[in-house]
């Protein structure tokens, strides 16, 4: 069996959207003959919420080293001193030139000693690094410069343009010039950049020069294990249920949805009395309008994630038009093996519409027009009380994003990697 050393931040029992895709892939490749080792980050960082029964699912035969955050390094202290005494904008300007590419890059230089002595004691056939920890591809950099290993830099969300790491109005123009340069840099030196979008994958490409198949787009998935359960489906009470699961956070916001339905108080006040929303995982916006019933609930794990969405009558993704046509939440690959209705209010002509109706999975508007989310909703409440709430769901389709399949397509970028084809 060959071997692959994975770099990424983002692991159990860390939770959240980043850590799903990489403990997957430690799952089901070694059904297609890689055996991964996995550096990643501690257990003890409070800035990431944490979901202790996805350790359970680390495969016993994973070798996991685990790196603490170093909170006690000299510039922790002289930054945390400067935010303490109201100097906060110089402990954020002295930021950019020290926490380059992010402020992971301490951990990164911890992380490359650590791949270093695995790679002395035992060589890996691949290494893979994934962000959105940007520095961990600096990792794959020093290793593949050092031993020659082939690299596969492993991006999910773009680098530069990234509405949420890249706010130009968070950075200066010579830092955004600064990460260009560590994109193209790891770009030109990786054997093959892996992406979560075909959309992003191709605009790199194009931005890079880069030769044809090096940019690769391999999306999330879903794990059909976590939906073998057979749990009762939708909501029995007379209001649609519209459930909501993960954390808003920058500029990704309920707000579309909030405005939607602030039309819909003015012009079909009737209509909110038959909806009830609940977010899992927090919500940024206060949905007070009169006869809305909400629920907002903190951060709950994976499981119960899931068990909300196969209880809900109608899964729902909302994202503003900044985030741009090319995103493509995690959740969505979930919703889709929960087998309920989706509600995509997302850019119509945006990826994730584009799969939504390639699987026949639901309903898509536009998050500029409350019409048109108004009337989906409309339409979904008709379909309940009808009780003809369901989608021609093209399975097939659905298929083509479970973990066992794109592991296929993984284990075939890896086989390239080092020269075998199939």
């Amino acid at each position: 069996m060959k071997r692959v050393l994975m770099v990424t931040y983002y692991f159990p029992p860390i939770g959240g959207p980043a850590v799903y895709p990489m403990l997957k892939f430690c799952k089901y490749l070694p059904q297609q003959g890689w055996q991964p080792t996995v550096i990643c980050g501690g257990k003890g960082d409070p800035d990431f919420g944490l979901d202790e029964t996805l350790v359970k699912e680390i495969p016993k035969d994973v070798d996991v080293h685990r790196i603490e955050y170093p909170h006690g390094t000299l510039w922790r202290h002289v930054r945390n001193w400067l935010f303490a005494h109201r100097l906060g904008r110089v402990g954020h300007y002295l930021g950019f030139f020290i926490d380059y590419p992010c402020r992971f890059r301490e951990w990164t230089e911890l992380a490359i000693a650590r791949a270093a002595r695995l790679i002395e004691e035992s060589r890996p056939d691949v290494i893979w690094t994934s962000s959105p920890v940007l520095s961990a591809h600096f990792v794959g950099l020093a290793i593949k410069r050092r031993f020659g290993i082939p690299w596969v830099a492993d991006f999910r969300d773009p680098w530069m343009g990234n509405p949420i790491l890249m706010s130009g109005e968070h950075f200066p123009q010579w830092q955004l010039a600064r990460q260009a340069r560590a994109e193209a840099m790891v770009a030109r030196e990786s054997d093959y950049c892996m992406f979560a979008h075909p959309l992003i994958a191709r605009e790199f490409a194009q931005r890079h020069r880069l030769p044809q198949g090096k940019a690769i787009p391999i999306t999330c998935g879903y794990d059909p294990e976590d939906f073998c359960e057979k749990t009762p489906q939708g909501s029995p009470s007379g209001k649609l249920l519209i459930v909501h699961t993960g954390s808003f956070y920058g500029e990704y916001s309920p707000k579309p949805l909030h405005d939607a339905l602030k039309f819909v108080a003015s012009h079909k006040p009737a209509l909110l009395k038959q909806l009830k929303l609940v977010f899992v995982g927090g919500c940024t916006v206060d949905f007070d309008f009169d006869g809305l019933e909400v629920e907002v609930l903190p951060r709950v794990s994976h499981g119960e994630a899931i068990a909300w969405m196969r209880r809900s009558d109608v899964q729902i993704i909302v994202f503003p038009r900044v985030m741009k046509d090319y995103h493509i939440p995690g959740k969505l690959f979930d919703y889709l093996a929960a087998e309920r209705p989706i509600l995509a209010i997302v850019p119509e002509q945006g990826s994730c519409a584009d799969i939504v109706r390639k699987t026949r999975s639901g309903w898509v508007a536009d998050p500029d027009s409350p019409e048109a989310i108004m009337g989906a909703l409309e339409s979904l409440v008709k379909m309940k009380t009808e009780q003809a709430l369901r989608f021609d769901v093209d399975s097939s389709e659905v298929r083509q994003f479970s973990f066992p399949v794109l592991c296929r397509t993984m284990a075939k970028l890896f086989g390239e990697c080092v020269g075998v084809k199939d």
